[in-house]
């Protein structure tokens, strides 16, 4: 389930991916396209993941997930994996 990032719990796990040059608008509006859909139906188990991101200094990219509602599986944690690494191949 996708989360405003800024209103998702401060105790949230979070994944930090960097990138090697500026990420420019057009590819901030592709990233926000694809994660948005991926982060909206991401589940472990069968269960919601309520996650949400953010883009900082055009560099960094930010996923949050708040494990209070639901953890995160292995399995789980590979398609977010699989999901960065399609983003970056799109790129």
């Amino acid at each position: 389930m996708l989360v405003e990032y800024n209103k998702i719990n401060e105790n949230s796990r979070i994944w930090i991916f960097t990138s090697d040059r500026k990420i420019t608008q057009t590819q901030g509006e592709k990233i926000n396209n694809l994660l948005s859909n991926f982060l909206a139906n991401w589940q472990s188990h069968k269960s919601p993941l309520f996650a949400g991101y953010n883009i900082f200094k055009s560099f960094f990219l930010v996923i949050a997930l708040d494990e209070n509602q639901n953890p995160a599986s292995g399995c789980s944690i590979d398609l977010l994996y699989k999901e960065i690494l399609k983003i970056e191949t799109s790129l």
